[in-house]
């Protein structure tokens, strides 16, 4: 399960579950050359990313972003994460975040 909050940004998954998260501008077009880079860390400023996903084709102009159960295996708790395009042109653009990325507990493993 993936709960995205459309008003604070804010998702919430339950650990070890799966979910997809669509990435689509309204004043770009994503394209061949381009990158979408979706950034879960436990605080500002870190090298190593808890996870990092890259995408770099695109279905309508769109990037499937898909979180695996290897993905969301993490301490519950509450993280932050970012979206950032990296254009064909060399434009690198944060387009989502900081923003809290929160891991609860499940019953059923």
């Amino acid at each position: 399960m993936l709960n995205f909050d459309k008003d604070t940004y804010k998702i919430t998954m339950v650990r070890k579950d799966t979910g997809d998260l669509t990435v689509a501008l309204e004043n770009y077009l994503l394209d061949t050359g381009d990158e979408v880079v979706f950034t879960v860390n436990t605080g500002y400023d870190l090298e190593n990313a808890v996870i990092q996903k890259r995408v770099n084709e695109f279905q309508n102009h769109s990037a499937l972003v898909h979180l695996s159960v290897e993905d969301t295996d993490l301490e519950p708790g509450e993280y932050l994460y970012d979206v950032q395009i990296n254009t064909a042109d060399g434009r690198v653009d944060t387009v989502l975040g900081p923003a809290k990325f929160k891991i609860v507990g499940g019953i059923t493993f």
